[in-house]
């Protein structure tokens, strides 16, 4: 379900979402997305054979960081990698 439901005054709130990549791609850049709500977000790679690649860290989250980010290489990211944010 794609729906977020948050109770008022749930600071604690935690949101994970994952897709597997079903061919393979080319990660050129992310796009975090969280208007005022979110505090911080983290999102990793996890490859076929299980080594993990962390691909964003934004600590305290600032609505004014809202925007593109850019990879400084395009990643490639072979089908069945699971991409997570948390």
């Amino acid at each position: 379900s794609k729906k977020v439901d948050i109770a008022p005054g749930d600071g604690a709130y935690r949101l994970e979402r994952s897709f597997k990549v079903p061919v393979d791609v080319d990660l050129i850049g992310l796009f975090p997305h969280m208007h005022l709500l979110g505090k911080s977000v983290v999102a990793t790679a996890t490859f076929p054979d299980g080594s993990t690649r962390r691909l964003l860290t934004i600590g305290d989250w600032d609505f004014n960081w809202q925007g593109y980010y850019p990879c400084a290489d395009p990643l490639r990211l072979p089908r069945g990698t699971v991409v997570k944010a948390v």
